[in-house]
């Protein structure tokens, strides 16, 4: 049996701007860096936070819509699949994990938080754009450091 499923659901703040592009296709990129935190105990029963930093990335309305309401701080919770890019660089094979998003709910933002009453609180993709290339080709990706993780 083989199961093809690929879902995730991450809640998290921007730790930077999002990053608005446009392909020569035309079609609108919006690169998202995220930190998620999760609350654990230690063996010891001491309490500790963790972060993960994920990139996401959206793509046509969506894309735009987030670099239009977003900024950095801002809460969001992301629904997507998750990624695997792999290209080469210099000789050296590089490669990344990240979330293509389907839909992104705007939670708190600082729009929203100035009284802007404009914010669009959730968006998902279009359909029209599911059939536009749905994640950066490997040329998109060698033009980009790499993503600036903290780590």
């Amino acid at each position: 049996m083989r199961i093809q499923f690929n879902v995730i659901v991450l809640g998290g703040n921007l730790t930077s701007d999002p990053e608005l592009r446009h392909l020569e296709s035309g079609s609108a990129v919006c690169d998202i860096r995220m930190a998620a935190n999760e609350d654990h105990k230690t063996k010891d029963g001491d309490k500790k936070e963790s972060t993960t930093f994920v990139q996401v990335v959206a793509w046509g309305k969506l894309a735009e819509a987030c670099s239009e309401y977003l900024t950095k701080g801002d809460c969001i919770l992301v629904k997507g699949k998750l990624k695997y890019q792999q290209w080469e660089k210099d000789g050296e094979m590089r490669s990344k994990v990240f979330i293509t998003a389907e839909s992104i709910q705007f939670l708190d933002t600082k729009k929203r938080r100035e009284g802007n009453e404009s914010v669009i609180d959730h968006m998902e993709e279009s359909d029209e754009n599911e059939n536009a290339t749905s994640e950066p080709s490997n040329a998109d990706s060698e033009n980009k450091d790499d993503m600036n993780l903290p780590f």
